[in-house]
C-alpha cells in the first residue's frame, strides 16, 4: 500500500525514524536474497542468497558456504554470480557448462598475456614481422575472450 506523503504528519522522534529506516533495509535484503539478487557488501565481497562470492589475491573469485570454499579461481565474475544463484535454486546440472566456459575465458585471457609478453620482446629485438605475428594472435584471442564472456549472459538467472 503506498501512502501518500503529503498527508504524513513530520516524524519528530529520531529513533522511530532509524527504526523504520532498519525495517525497510531489511525488507529489502529479504527481497534481494528471496530472488537470488547479487548484494555487494564490500569491493571484495558478495552474497547471492546463502553464498559468498569473493575475489581472492589472484583477482580470482571464490564461491564459499559459510566456511567451506564450494568453488575456487573463478576467472570471471559472472560465472560466479551464475554458479551461486544456481547453487541457491537447486540447478547443479547447467554449473559445470557454466565452469567450462569460465574455463575457456581463463586460456585466452592468458593466451593474451603471453602474446602481450611476447611482443614486448619482438619489439625490443625490432622484429616487425613476429611483431605483426603476436599482434595478430592478440587480437584474435581478445575477441574469442569476448564471446566466451558473451555466452555466459544466458545463464543470468532473472526473475
Amino acid at each position: 500500500m503506498v501512502k501518500k506523503l503529503y498527508n504524513m504528519k513530520p516524524i519528530k522522534d529520531k529513533s522511530y525514524l532509524l527504526f523504520l529506516f532498519d525495517n525497510a533495509i531489511e525488507q529489502a535484503t529479504q527481497t534481494a536474497i528471496l530472488r537470488n539478487q547479487p548484494i555487494p557488501t564490500s569491493k571484495r565481497d558478495t552474497y547471492v542468497g546463502n553464498y559468498l562470492v569473493r575475489k581472492n589475491n589472484n583477482n580470482l573469485y571464490d564461491i564459499k558456504d559459510g566456511i567451506e570454499v564450494l568453488y575456487e579461481n573463478l576467472y570471471m565474475y559472472e560465472a560466479a554470480i551464475s554458479i551461486a544463484q544456481r547453487q541457491n535454486q537447486g540447478f547443479d546440472n547447467s554449473i559445470k557448462e557454466i565452469i567450462k566456459i569460465d574455463d575457456d575465458y581463463g586460456k585466452h585471457r592468458n593466451d593474451m598475456m603471453v602474446y602481450l609478453n611476447c611482443y614486448k620482446a619482438a619489439k625490443q629485438r625490432k622484429d616487425i614481422e613476429r611483431m605483426s605475428i603476436l599482434e595478430d594472435k592478440f587480437y584474435m584471442s581478445e575477441q574469442l575472450s569476448k564471446l566466451v564472456k558473451q555466452r555466459i549472459r544466458r545463464f543470468k538467472v532473472i526473475r
